[in-house]
């Protein structure tokens, strides 16, 4: 309970410094065509070609937040500054925690 409201209030604070900013990123840029099938013929001088198949996509973008990587780095100082610290699994976390309840005070 008291890590999940240190989380939230440090969250919330991070939100504050670093709104939210989305932006559109272009992740392909639709110019490649598929494959296509081109037949020309030709009658006397002239000759015509006709292309068969085949098409060009449209670009895809997907939405970046700009401001993400931001707002985890000033949780994790917030947290770090509230006395957290991250550890691997759960065994690290119970071993942290018995070494402290054996420290005398």
């Amino acid at each position: 309970m008291e890590f999940a409201a240190t989380k939230s209030g440090c969250e919330a604070r991070s939100y504050r410094q670093f709104p939210p900013m989305p932006q559109l990123v272009m992740v392909s840029s639709g110019q490649t065509p598929s494959i296509s099938n081109t037949k020309c013929s030709s009658s006397g001088c002239s000759s015509r070609c006709t292309t068969i198949g085949g098409h060009i996509s449209a670009p895809s973008f997907v939405t970046v937040d700009y401001n993400e990587d931001a707002r985890e780095t000033a949780v994790r100082a917030c947290l770090f500054d509230a006395g957290w610290i991250p550890v691997q699994d759960r065994d690290e976390a119970d071993a942290i925690f018995n070494s402290t309840l054996a420290k005398p005070r």
